[in-house]
C-alpha cells in the first residue's frame, strides 16, 4: 500500500511538471503567434497609390526603381487592368502599354511599393557641391596646413 501511495505522489509530481511545461511552452507559442499577427497588420510606408493621365503609350511612374510586390494597375472605374495589356520595367519604373491592346486608357491608377530611401539614395565619396570650380585667382584658395618655421634649437 505504501508503494502505491509513493508512486502516486511521484506520478502526480511528474504529471504536474509535464502539464506546467506544456502550458508554458503553449503560452510562449501563443504570444509569438499574436506578435507575428500584429506585425503582419502594419502597413508599409512605401505603398503608393498614384493617379496618372495617359497621353501616349508609356507612363513614368516614379523617379527611382519600384518593387514588383503589390504592383497593380487600375482603370478610371477602379477595375484592375490585365497584365497582358501592359509591360512594366521595374528598374526604370516605366509602364508601357502594348501596341496590340485595343483599349485606350485616359486615366489610370497605379498601386506600387517603392524601395526604402536608403536604397535609392545617391551615395558618393565626395560631396560634389563642395568642389570649387577651376579658378585663376590663387589668392582665394585655402590650405589645410599652416606654414611652420623650422625648429633651429639643438640639444648638443
Amino acid at each position: 500500500m505504501k508503494i502505491l501511495q509513493r508512486n502516486s505522489r511521484y506520478f502526480k509530481l511528474f504529471y504536474d511538471y509535464i502539464v506546467s511545461s506544456i502550458m508554458k511552452k503553449g503560452l510562449h507559442v501563443f504570444m509569438l503567434f499574436i506578435s507575428v499577427q500584429i506585425q503582419a497588420q502594419i502597413q508599409s510606408n512605401n505603398l503608393h497609390l498614384k493617379d496618372f493621365l495617359v497621353k501616349n503609350d508609356s507612363v513614368k511612374i516614379d523617379t527611382v526603381s519600384i518593387r514588383s510586390a503589390n504592383f497593380k494597375v487600375f482603370d478610371s472605374a477602379n477595375i484592375e487592368i490585365d497584365t497582358s495589356k501592359y509591360h512594366i520595367d521595374f528598374s526604370t519604373s516605366l509602364l508601357t502599354f502594348k501596341k496590340e491592346n485595343n483599349e485606350k486608357f485616359e486615366r489610370i491608377n497605379v498601386q506600387y511599393t517603392s524601395y526604402p530611401t536608403f536604397l535609392t539614395k545617391n551615395y558618393s565619396k565626395l560631396n560634389k557641391k563642395l568642389i570649387v570650380p577651376s579658378a585663376n585667382n590663387q589668392s582665394q584658395l585655402y590650405s589645410l596646413t599652416t606654414n611652420q618655421e623650422e625648429n633651429t634649437f639643438s640639444t648638443f
